[in-house]
């Protein structure tokens, strides 16, 4: 009799836990799903992961059913978190293996993404990269790293500074030279013809960079619409030694 009792104890609360697990999932999901319907720009693509990070937590093989049901329900649009991803810089916080977002910047052309933190990106962006110190000898002859690297972006309406792998300073500046190319584009065009040829003339000429580096700018100009397809090709072939 006693045996019985204690198996149905244990029973009511494996029931109870199911119960308390279904209602979770549920509550925890329809939440995420409100503050993906409710956000807008880098935002909503943090909520958007965050979707479907609970729907993975407690769904299992069901998650593909759950997360598309979930997304039918308030007509998701997934063209609104799709933007080009000019490439990412490692901060303090990475290392090798991590899953957490938040141990690499990502730099889109709309906007910025650190962890839960979201900046969109406007005309009035500028993205600049600060690189100091150097490798030295230590006292026993081991190589000592004293260099540093931040990120800081400024804009109107936020700024934000993060600390880097000094590793990734050359290519986070690669990638600030396209983003504010971005933002400047975004700008008032006031370009005249000479100003064209100027900025032309100055990517072709600047031996500084790569070839791959200049196309890439090139390219920059004629999402710009400063270049059209056939000058951006024969500056292509300039710069190629075609």
């Amino acid at each position: 009799m006693e045996a019985d009792l204690r198996n149905s104890r244990r029973e009511a609360e494996r029931a109870y836990a199911a119960e308390q697990y279904t209602q979770n999932a549920q509550n925890e999901t329809q939440t995420a799903v409100a503050t993906l319907q409710a956000a807008t720009g880098g935002a909503r693509v943090v909520a958007h992961r965050n979707l479907y990070r609970t729907i993975s937590k407690y769904y299992g093989s069901q998650v593909q059913e759950i997360w598309n049901l979930a997304l039918t329900s308030i007509n998701f649009d997934q063209s609104m978190v799709e933007s080009e991803l000019l490439g990412k810089a490692r901060s303090v916080y990475w290392s090798p293996g991590s899953a957490n977002t938040s141990s690499s910047v990502e730099i889109f052309r709309d906007w910025i993404i650190f962890g839960q933190d979201a900046f969109d990106i406007d005309s009035t962006t500028q993205m600049e990269v600060y690189l100091e110190g150097s490798k030295q000898l230590g006292p026993d002859g081991s190589q000592v790293d004293l260099r540093t690297a931040e990120i800081q972006f400024t804009s109107a309406k936020w700024a934000q500074r993060i600390k880097i792998l000094p590793d990734d300073g050359n290519e986070a500046r690669h990638i600030a030279s396209r983003l504010n190319l971005i933002t400047e584009a975004l700008k008032p065009s006031t370009a005249t013809a000479a100003d064209i040829t100027a900025m032309l003339n100055a990517i072709l000429n600047n031996s500084g960079h790569t070839a791959a580096e200049r196309i890439e700018q090139l390219n920059d100009l004629r999402y710009q619409r400063l270049l059209s397809d056939q000058e951006f090709e024969a500056a292509k072939t300039k710069v190629l030694g075609i």
